[in-house]
């Protein structure tokens, strides 16, 4: 419960560690009232990412045709919306929702970085039934929060450990392309798999979460999403300060453009972590 348990608590019982429910979180946000006809009369003009080409390509929505696809499509992998807040459409969002306190600023290795230094980090997403996110780990060893607004979600999660060849085997030609076959088909041909005595991969994590429900996903585990109503969410991705051995060393391999600075601030910000604890 959000109101019952303190940033300390979250410490000291060693939450960050693993996947939690954290329930509570919406209850002051504007964003908790929203419905579909909210959100058309918000956005519906605006033009939305939905999904990508065979190039990579962004392929973008007004939310108006987005809404009318959504709500009679029957496709497997439906498109789903998959928009950076703070910037273009979703500007002024932040008005409509907090940081959960265990997320904030002061916690979060990475909000010493500027906009255009910080990778997008934070979003909005809306699907409708069957679509949602492929297996993957979040980048740069983050962490991430995700809170339904509306709608349900399936999610399965998995320990570091886990192989990606047990979750994603190429063997499987109806997983590949996963842009194609979606979170549905990995639902359809893997979930059999992991039922059985020959699983060789550890148990998964198993969640499902409710409109008002916050999932915390912590770094490097694996996950995946399927939407089982039309659903709405937004979901941000952070450094936390446990993790920043790990983070430190992705950080400088693979953003050396940002590295120098960013540990300067991030010792100005937190003294405690000196370089020593980084080299």
């Amino acid at each position: 419960e959000y109101e019952k348990c303190s940033p300390d608590e979250w410490d000291s019982q060693g939450y960050g560690f693993t996947p939690q429910v954290i329930k509570g979180v919406t209850s002051y946000w504007p964003a908790k009232e929203w419905t579909e006809e909210t959100i058309r009369s918000k956005w519906g003009q605006k033009s939305f990412r939905v999904g990508s080409d065979e190039d990579d390509q962004d392929v973008r929505l007004s939310l108006d045709d987005f809404l009318s696809y959504h709500n009679s499509n029957t496709d497997d992998n439906p498109m789903y919306m998959f928009e950076h807040i703070g910037e273009g459409p979703l500007e002024d969002l932040l008005d409509e929702f907090s940081i959960p306190k265990y997320f904030d600023k002061s916690r979060d290795f990475f909000s010493v970085l500027s906009t255009d230094e910080r990778p997008p980090h934070r979003w909005m997403l809306y699907g409708g039934q069957r679509s949602g996110s492929a297996i993957h780990k979040d980048p740069l060893c983050t962490s991430a929060w995700n809170t339904s607004l509306f709608g349900r979600k399936r999610w399965m999660l998995f320990p570091p450990e886990a192989r990606k060849i047990h979750l994603m085997p190429p063997s499987i030609e109806a997983l590949w392309p996963a842009r194609i076959s979606g979170p549905s088909a990995w639902f359809e041909y893997m979930l059999p798999r992991i039922r059985s005595e020959k699983w060789r991969g550890p148990p998964p994590v198993e969640i499902l979460q409710d409109a008002g429900e916050t999932v915390y996903v912590p770094n490097n585990w694996w996950h995946i999403v399927l939407n089982l109503d039309p659903a709405v969410a937004v979901t941000q991705n952070i450094g936390a300060l446990h993790d920043y051995e790990s983070i430190e060393d992705v950080v400088r391999r693979k953003r050396p453009d940002i590295y120098d600075e960013w540990l300067v601030r991030v010792q100005k910000s937190w003294p405690e972590y000196s370089r020593s604890k980084f080299t």
